[in-house]
């Protein structure tokens, strides 16, 4: 597994590349919630992981390192938002110690509404 920083203007992107080719990645920056500490909460923007990749300790890995990587910005906690539906992403979350605190949010996405919480 190798990782490749790509640094964008808000965030600060990561990427597993295995045998040449990008399998996953995660972006991770202050928090954008106006509800919290922006100074000492940080956020993973975003954690993405081809299908053919779960259950490898790949996303584990790669969730690992962007905490780290926010901790080493000063942050003391993080945020992740997820869709309410997607089962398998929150269980991840919940095996990493994220739970959530009881905020939602519905965005607008091609005309759907999409219920997000945050853990």
């Amino acid at each position: 597994m190798h990782y490749r920083q790509i640094l964008g203007k808000e965030s600060v992107k990561f990427v597993i590349i295995e045998e040449g080719r990008i399998v996953g990645f995660a972006n991770t920056a202050q928090s954008w919630d106006s509800d919290l500490n922006t100074e000492t909460t940080g956020q993973i923007v975003g954690m993405y992981l081809l299908q053919e990749c779960w259950r490898q300790g790949m996303g584990r890995a790669l969730m690992e390192h962007s905490l780290e990587h926010l901790r080493g910005q000063g942050f003391s906690a993080a945020v992740v938002w997820v869709l309410e539906s997607n089962d398998r992403a929150r269980g991840f979350y919940e095996k990493m110690g994220f739970a959530t605190d009881g905020v939602t949010k519905v965005v607008q996405s091609n005309g759907f509404d999409l219920h997000e919480v945050r853990y």
